[in-house]
């Protein structure tokens, strides 16, 4: 799945920490982080990578705009752009969590989130 670009591009840190609207919403070991994304954002990142496309070909783009950092909603800063947001997301903002395999994210829909992404790429 990781481009060579990425691939290279992961020799040069250990780590790596994805931020969104100020706010810290995955983290862990770079190889890991670019094979097994958990987040919907980092998932929406990775997934606008163009991989062995033709020219003029539609890329990925997280539909939307980021939140006005004065008037961040009050759970996930990501909810408005999110595609598999809930209405947990809105009122309740989520902690970073221990996932399997390393890592943290902070996210109430990791396992809709990689669904969806899942299904996206088996439609490309």
């Amino acid at each position: 799945m990781p481009s060579s670009a990425s691939a290279e591009n992961a020799l040069t840190c250990d780590r790596v920490a994805v931020m969104y609207g100020g706010r810290l919403c995955e983290t862990g070991e770079t190889a890991t982080m670019i094979g097994h994304a958990r987040h919907p954002y980092t998932l929406g990142l990775l997934r606008s990578i163009p991989r062995d496309v033709p020219p003029r070909t539609p890329l990925y783009s997280i539909p939307g705009a980021p939140p006005s950092l004065a008037a961040m909603p009050a759970g996930c800063a990501f909810i408005a752009r999110c595609p598999v947001a809930g209405s947990e997301c809105r009122d309740v903002r989520p902690n970073l969590a221990a996932l399997s395999g390393g890592g943290l994210a902070a996210c109430h829909r990791l396992p809709e989130a990689a669904a969806f992404f899942s299904l996206r790429e088996a439609a490309q």
